[in-house]
Parts: structure tokens; C-alpha cells; sequence
């Protein structure tokens, strides 16, 4: 049985509200949006969990509620070796590595962060989109990437929208995406994804 792990930053969080999926490293998903499961909170902001069919290798995503912005990673392999010292160093390394994923963290590519775990080659034609409420009011400091599935199994890198409300990808003219928003003003829950076909700059 192996241990998925989230560092959020806040502490004592409802975690009967958290849910999280499964996949392979091809994608391919091993267990749906989950809730219900035991957390346990260890040190303060790390939240961790077992389950069976996490094995060493597998992809998990973690949402602290439906819709909110949480942490992907995957369950690291055995360690090799007998130097405790050089064991201890890599734990360390990967326990700060988790730490950048807390909310509070001004990180760029949340999907990058995890070891291994790369976003996906979209395409090569720069894409700007532009982000707005049903209004049409632009949204700033969003949190956005893109998917070439409806899942967001198979995603780009994070980026966060400027003062026009703008983001830029790296995608195929002419082929349909998926975009996912998450505001800390505007609430897309109902709304993620939003399906378009994308126009080169």
C-alpha cells in the first residue's frame, strides 16, 4: 500500500470534502474522483492518505473541494540503497519539492512541480486566450491550463492570466482544447472545462 500526499499550506482543513483520482503514467485512469477517504495531517499542512492501488509510479491528482485548485504528483519508487544519509537527503529534496505546491505559493507550473511529472506538448503555435466572467469582465490572477481531453488527464503547464485577463499557450491552430480556470473572485466550478478550438496569434 503507498502513501499519496498533498501540502496545501492551511492547516486543519475539512478533509472529508477532499477527493482525488488514480491514473497510469500512460494516462490510462485507475480510479475516478474519489471522497470520503481517511486523511491524516502530519505535519501541519501535509495531508497524506493510503490506498492499495497506489502503487510506485502512479499519478494522482488532489482537490481539497470540487473545483478548487489543489496538487498532482506520483507515488515515488522504493529508494535504493543503504546510506541512510543519502536516503534521508532525497526525502528531504521531495518533501520540499511537495511544499511548493501549497496555495499560498506563487508558482507558475504546479504541474511541473512534482518530479516526473511534465505537461504535455500541446503544439508549437502561440495561442493567447483571454479570460472573463459571463459578463464578459476580464479575470486577473486566474489560474489556467489547457487539456487536449475533456478529463484534463492530458494537460499543459499552469499559467496565471495578466492585468487584461490574458493567458499564452503553446498549441495546434485549428484543433479543439480544453480550457480550466480557477479564480479566487470568480467561481468557474460550474463551468470547468470550456471547450474551444485554437487560433494562432
Amino acid at each position: 500500500m503507498s502513501i499519496i500526499e498533498y501540502t496545501d499550506g492551511r492547516t486543519e482543513l475539512d478533509t472529508t470534502a477532499f477527493r482525488y483520482k488514480l491514473t497510469k503514467p500512460d494516462g490510462t485512469l485507475i480510479k475516478d474522483w474519489t471522497t470520503g477517504a481517511t486523511w491524516t495531517e502530519e505535519p501541519a499542512g501535509t495531508y497524506t492518505l493510503e490506498d492499495a492501488d497506489a502503487v510506485p509510479g502512479t499519478r494522482y491528482a488532489v482537490e481539497p473541494s470540487t473545483g478548487e485548485v489543489g496538487g498532482l504528483g506520483r507515488v515515488p519508487e522504493p529508494m535504493r540503497g543503504t546510506d541512510d544519509a543519502a536516503t534521508e537527503a532525497k526525502q528531504d529534496a521531495a518533501a520540499a519539492v511537495a511544499a511548493t505546491l501549497a496555495l499560498e505559493a506563487s508558482v507558475q507550473e504546479v504541474a511541473a512541480a512534482i518530479a516526473g511529472l511534465e505537461p504535455a506538448d500541446l503544439g508549437t503555435d502561440t495561442c493567447t486566450l483571454t479570460i472573463t466572467t459571463a459578463a464578459g469582465e476580464v479575470v486577473t490572477d486566474a489560474r489556467v491550463f489547457v487539456s487536449a481531453d475533456a478529463t484534463g488527464t492530458v494537460r499543459s503547464a499552469v499559467r496565471v492570466t495578466n492585468a487584461l485577463g490574458q493567458v499564452t499557450f503553446d498549441l495546434t491552430d485549428g484543433e479543439t482544447f480544453y480550457v480550466w480556470r480557477y479564480s479566487s473572485t470568480v467561481d468557474f466550478s460550474g463551468d470547468n472545462p470550456q471547450e474551444f478550438v485554437a487560433i494562432e496569434d
